[in-house]
């Protein structure tokens, strides 16, 4: 069973107010510590800001709901994801299924 979390935070202008240099190792950091659960897949993109709240989002893709919940209570305490530098938007989670799963033939 593979479940997946899309994740959408917004960076605030704090954040980008930081130094290039200090941005730059606070994402180093949050990176080694994503590496340090290699249980979990962790994709993270950078959003079109024009269409939508988000300026980022992470792919997370899993097998169990402890493993998650183990890899958020490590990270949610990295000073990139707390105010004012960052807000989540929204949470979407779901349990990956292919597409011709419960059709009925016909």
């Amino acid at each position: 069973m593979k479940l997946v979390a899309v994740v959408q935070l917004t960076l605030g202008p704090d954040w980008f107010c930081l130094p290039t240099e200090e941005r730059q190792r606070l994402r180093r950091q949050m990176f080694d510590l994503i590496e340090r659960h290699p249980e979990i897949e962790v994709r993270w993109f950078d959003a079109d800001p024009w269409t939508g709240a988000g300026t980022e989002f992470m792919i997370c893709e899993f097998a169990s709901l402890r493993t998650y919940w183990d890899f958020w209570n490590e990270i949610r305490e990295h000073t990139q994801l707390h105010r004012p530098y960052a807000t989540f938007d929204r949470v979407s989670l779901g349990l990956e299924r292919p597409l011709t799963s419960g059709l009925v033939e016909t």
